[in-house]
């Protein structure tokens, strides 16, 4: 079907099998700085960078130890679509487990879910075997 593999130039939204679609896309990176300027060529921008912790979340914890630490972050649209670089951190946390277990990569999938109703953001976290 014309358009159904993108190569006309027209993005593409993925859905998941239960009819969600992906909207963003997280890479575990090391260097945050190299990887939002190696994007920006490929027309992902404008980035910005946050401190995931207080005051956006407050009494983060991770495997039930509290973070004093917040997590660096940038963010970025395409089109529908979002990017999220997240570079290990100075404690543990979901990225530094990971970039520690799998280096560089692929760390999640964020979709829109309709739970009770409502659209609210969810996560969708795929492990490698």
């Amino acid at each position: 079907m014309d358009g159904e593999d993108g190569m006309n130039g027209e993005t593409v939204m993925r859905n998941l099998p239960n009819g969600d679609t992906i909207r963003q896309v997280c890479l575990a990176v090391h260097d945050i700085d190299r990887a939002m300027a190696q994007s920006t060529l490929l027309g992902i921008g404008p980035w910005q960078v946050h401190d995931f912790g207080p005051p956006w979340v407050r009494d983060l914890t991770f495997r039930g130890q509290p973070l004093r630490t917040p997590a660096k972050l940038a963010l970025a649209g395409s089109g529908e679509l979002s990017f999220e670089f997240a570079p290990p951190g100075d404690e543990a946390n979901i990225y530094t487990e990971h970039w520690n277990a799998r280096g560089e990569g692929f760390h999640h999938l964020g979709y829109r879910a309709r739970i009770r109703r409502r659209w609210r953001w969810s996560i969708c976290l795929l492990r490698h075997r």
